[in-house]
């Protein structure tokens, strides 16, 4: 299974040049398609008393603090935090048919696609409630002109959406997490004041059951990076030989490139660790403290091939965080899907997208 990821370029915005995939073929071949969705999520014991005010939208579930389900042309799921996370994730879901309205026709252009889009999803997040709660928001469209074929992926926080062919996978979001360096880089150099530092987990944060002593010998949060906001790689190497028993990091069982990756890590105000999403729907408040971007939304358009058959998939955190994209791709195309065990609310929502299969008339 070759496993890739969209390319992201800097360009001195905060979402950075995306390459979008354009087929250059200019009449396709003339195909009918199928279709067909799924969805699968169960909630964490820690969230099976989550608050929670507003109704399910239809074609929606609530998995603790995950809502995840589907419209006619798209998948989506929300992953909620926070007192009021059900109830803001239930919030964020609308932005879906928000997107739906404006996509028809062609796709001539991904990037003035792009920014359409963006500045529709960055309209719903400045309009987001105030309040200590947040919901992360990943959608896949679907989206068919004549017999040429679009997959649309929108992503604000870290749920993830991948595209899943027969012998490939494609990773087409990005997560805005505070210890994804390419996501901090654009931060630093795109934020309203001064970037805000990173420190890892929420050790001596504020938090008085999360204690380590650092470095120096001090029990003061222990920083991401440095002052000219780069990997500090003193402190990479001191926590993972601290953490001896998880050389690759606490918060999910992949393998990542670098060794400051995949602690949890948070933004770090006046000593205090808060949240570890970069950008989201709603948590307001953190978000003028850090001076965020609304326009932190990626966007990816990926056109399909008349003849590829692929699934489509949408899932939060908690099933990310528990199987590696080889899993992920394996059981792409089973019934059984999710993890049997996991450290959150796990929810996936998938759509099988491919060409209709015209059954022979059977010989005598």
């Amino acid at each position: 299974m070759f496993e890739d990821t969209v390319g992201v370029y800097d360009d001195g915005t905060p979402n950075g040049h995306v390459m979008h995939r354009m087929l250059m073929t200019c009449r396709p071949t003339e195909s009918e398609y199928t279709l067909d969705m799924g969805l699968q999520g169960v909630g964490h014991v820690k969230h099976e008393d989550s608050y929670r005010l507003l109704s399910i939208p239809p074609g929606f579930s609530v998995a603790g603090q995950d809502v995840y389900g589907n419209t006619e042309r798209s998948i989506v799921v929300c992953d909620g935090h926070g007192p009021n996370g059900t109830d803001m994730a239930i919030q964020a879901t609308a932005m879906a048919s928000v997107v739906e309205e404006v996509i028809h026709g062609p796709i001539l252009n991904p990037y003035t696609t792009e920014q359409e889009l963006r500045e529709l999803v960055r309209t719903c997040l400045i309009a987001a409630p105030e309040t200590r709660s947040g919901s992360t928001y990943v959608q896949m469209l679907f989206h068919q002109w004549k017999h040429r074929r679009w997959v649309i992926t929108i992503n604000v926080g870290d749920s993830e959406a991948l595209l899943v062919g027969r012998r490939t996978m494609l990773q087409c979001s990005v997560p805005h997490n505070w210890d994804n360096y390419d996501v901090y880089r654009r931060y630093v150099s795109t934020c309203s004041g001064t970037p805000r530092p990173v420190c890892y987990n929420r050790w001596n944060s504020g938090f008085k059951k999360y204690k380590m002593t650092g470095p120096d010998g001090s029990n003061e949060p222990i920083m991401l990076y440095d002052e000219q906001y780069k990997p500090n790689l003193k402190n990479a190497t001191f926590v993972q030989k601290k953490m001896k028993h998880y050389p690759n990091g606490t918060q999910s069982v992949r393998m990542f490139s670098h060794p400051y990756e995949n602690w949890g890590s948070c933004v770090c105000i006046n000593n205090r660790a808060l949240g570890q999403l970069v950008a989201c729907y709603g948590d307001q408040d953190e978000r003028r403290k850090t001076g965020v971007s609304f326009e932190t939304v990626h966007i990816y358009i990926h056109e399909l091939a008349s003849d590829e058959d692929v699934i489509g998939i949408v899932q939060s955190d908690g099933v990310s965080n528990s199987m590696t994209l080889q899993e992920c791709a394996v059981r792409a195309f089973n019934p059984k899907y999710l993890p049997n065990r996991s450290k959150d609310d796990m929810s996936i929502v998938k759509a099988r997208w491919r060409p209709k299969t015209k059954t022979p008339y059977p010989k005598r």
